[in-house]
């Protein structure tokens, strides 16, 4: 699992229990299991409240999100491990929520998050290839293309 941004550590206990509100407005609690380097996941944390998890599936290469992901962090917690918050702007949780869109299980709790910065400056290379490659795949598509040269 990759780490997140750390803006600014917030050393105050947490509580990761169902409905439990933050001692602190935004940013994210991150879950470190066992003797691990890497963490395991994160939950983000809008207005006091976990709105958002994100973790890692069954091999390291599959991340869960949403509702499965929570789950999944709540299982694995039942074990050894620590947790580490982190505070940011609602401007850095913003950027969080533009990258990890799936980390939300109600997408309400994204409304409100916006990211400045054009969508083309937060879409990777392979990203937009993607794209350009499933829109090229419609008859439409393609005929507007050859109408534009």
């Amino acid at each position: 699992m990759f780490d997140l941004p750390h803006i600014e550590r917030f050393d105050d206990e947490v509580d990761v229990s169902s409905g439990a509100i933050q001692s602190f407005e935004h940013g994210f609690i991150t879950t470190w299991v066992g003797r691990r380097k890497t963490p395991f996941g994160h939950r983000l944390v809008r207005a006091g409240r976990t709105v958002g998890w994100i973790c890692e599936g069954s091999s390291s290469t599959k991340l869960l999100g949403g509702a499965d992901a929570r789950t999944a962090l709540e299982e694995a917690e039942k074990n050894q491990h620590r947790l580490i918050a982190s505070t940011c702007s609602m401007h850095g949780l913003a950027e969080l929520a533009t990258l990890l869109p799936e980390a939300f299980e109600f997408q309400a709790d994204m409304q409100g998050l916006s990211a400045s910065g054009a969508l083309s400056d937060r879409l990777f290379a392979r990203n937009i290839s993607a794209v350009l490659q499933a829109l090229s795949h419609y008859e439409h598509v393609r005929g507007a293309l050859a109408a534009d040269q």
